[in-house]
């Protein structure tokens, strides 16, 4: 597929080498896969085989977690039930989820929390080999789906494409399983150091980089974005209301909104493209019929209807963008899309405008075209 080996790009700038930023989680490496598909060459038989022994090991994790999350759920509500660390609805919440498994529901339980997925390839009754059924039975127990239900209040993070999966665990399970594409979208895997996909549009040959996005991560990017010529900032448009994996008393689109000011008021940014991308769309227009976005502190001021998609997408978009200072010899070129990671359909269309832009900037800065 890719090469991600952690190292510096080349000394000398090229030409429409693009960086991906954004929060760990924020979807940059599914963005990456799906340029791969729509201008790169696509996945490997290799990558096929790889993604599937991970995809194996992810279904096993996502089950372990909500029987141990859902063991210490009822507990811990019951231990902030005279404080104020949770809210009266939170506690109501996270005593609904006691985990009542039944007599048998238990057994499997115990059986699958000793599966370990590491050690399937060298021994084929370890793993989830040995406890697929088991998995898919007790996806379907109501003392499971109760835990699933308050994932939110999970002290370790359940991925969203767990339900995903976890319905077709059985596939998953089987020894002659091959990813789909649409499995490969949705399978997450941190990135380490970097990721570089070679992609090509009309006839100009483009690198693109994934860079992690973890706090330890970061420090890395410089290199990188001193030599790109632009820039695609990612961003999880449902974290509004989530916490931080690093840091549980800070909110994910806070860390979001302060590390594209950081980005943007860089000197090395100033006359390159950025290109707000407003991810995970899907899951936003579910969750604002719910849960305000006033609930992130940054948009403690936002006036408008709680409910309408698109006037809360404006001031989302107002709020990233007027972190971005004018350069004072400098043209800022700031673009944004709205766009589910996943649709593959979509996002082709977007890129397409996407890199055109980035291309024809290209052409400018180096003389090729008059603006």
């Amino acid at each position: 597929m890719c090469s991600s080996e952690v190292s510096e790009p080349q000394s000398t700038p090229i030409k429409n080498t693009v960086v991906l930023l954004g929060s760990a989680g924020s979807g940059k490496s599914t963005l990456s896969k799906q340029l791969l598909i729509s201008f790169g060459a696509g996945f490997s038989e290799g990558d096929y085989a790889s993604f599937g022994r991970i995809i194996r090991t992810r279904v096993l994790e996502y089950m372990q977690t909500l029987i141990e999350e859902g063991k210490t759920l009822h507990e811990r509500a019951k231990k902030s039930a005279g404080g104020s660390a949770a809210s009266a609805e939170e506690k109501s919440m996270m005593s609904e989820a006691k985990l009542e498994l039944g007599e048998k529901g238990v057994e499997m339980a115990e059986t699958v929390l000793k599966a370990d997925a590491y050690v399937e390839n060298a021994n084929p009754l370890s793993g989830i080999n040995s406890v697929g059924e088991l998995i898919a039975e007790l996806w379907k127990n109501t003392g499971i789906q109760a835990a699933y239900s308050q994932r939110k209040h999970f002290k370790k993070r359940l991925n969203e494409n767990a339900k995903f999966f976890l319905d077709k665990v059985k596939d998953i399970a089987h020894q002659d399983y091959r990813p789909t594409v649409e499995d490969i979208l949705r399978c997450r895997q941190r990135t380490v150091g970097h990721i570089e996909c070679a992609i090509e549009y009309q006839g100009m040959d483009c690198s693109v980089y994934d860079l992690g996005g973890q706090w330890d991560e970061r420090r890395s990017w410089i290199p990188f974005i001193n030599r790109c010529s632009s820039i695609l900032f990612v961003v999880d448009t449902s974290s509004y209301d989530e916490s931080l994996q690093e840091d549980r008393k800070k909110n994910k689109m806070s860390d979001a909104l302060l590390l594209f000011e950081q980005i943007a008021s860089m000197k090395a940014v100033e006359r390159k493209p950025i290109v707000l991308f407003l991810n995970k769309m899907d899951l936003f227009t579910e969750k604002i019929k719910f849960s305000p976005i006033n609930r992130c502190e940054e948009f403690a001021e936002y006036g408008g209807d709680l409910h309408d998609e698109e006037e809360n997408l404006e001031y989302i978009t107002g709020a990233f963008f007027s972190r971005a200072p004018a350069p004072k010899n400098a043209r800022r070129i700031l673009m944004h899309h709205c766009l589910c990671a996943l649709d593959t359909e979509a996002v082709s269309k977007i890129f397409e405008s996407v890199l055109s832009s980035i291309v024809q900037t290209s052409l400018e800065r180096g003389g090729l075209l008059r603006t």
